[in-house]
């Protein structure tokens, strides 16, 4: 499996400390996953099985939106819950879904994020 992840983060949260924990959670799908996360900063690199939008906090709608059409539909949005994620992946899904856009919130437990990012891969 090649999976690839682009992020969106709000310039307001400190980063050293949101990538910390960002990071901690990156890590833990790793260790739970037959291959590795590769980050790029190219949105629309789809070069993979598999590509990840990381909304890695609360107020990265904003810059999700202005920049949305490098990326293709189904939007799969992973969330660690932390830093309001979970809200701006709400907000995202919402305008995806006006707008008719497929897309899913990978949000969980760590297990279940592994589990369903397996079975996106197939």
């Amino acid at each position: 499996m090649k999976i690839k992840y682009s992020k969106f983060k709000s310039n307001i949260h400190e980063a050293h400390n949101l990538s910390k924990s960002s990071q901690s959670f990156l890590d833990k799908i790793n260790k739970k996953l037959d291959s590795k996360l590769i980050y790029t900063d190219d949105l629309s690199d789809y070069d993979c099985d598999l590509k990840l939008i990381y909304i890695e906090s609360g107020g990265s709608e904003g810059y999700f939106l202005k920049s949305f059409k490098k990326f293709k539909a189904p939007y799969i949005l992973l969330t660690s819950g932390e830093n309001n994620s979970l809200a701006a992946s709400l907000e995202i899904m919402h305008y995806l879904h006006l707008k008719h856009l497929k897309g899913e919130i990978l949000h969980g437990d760590v297990d279940y994020i592994v589990s369903r990012i397996k079975k996106l891969c197939k």
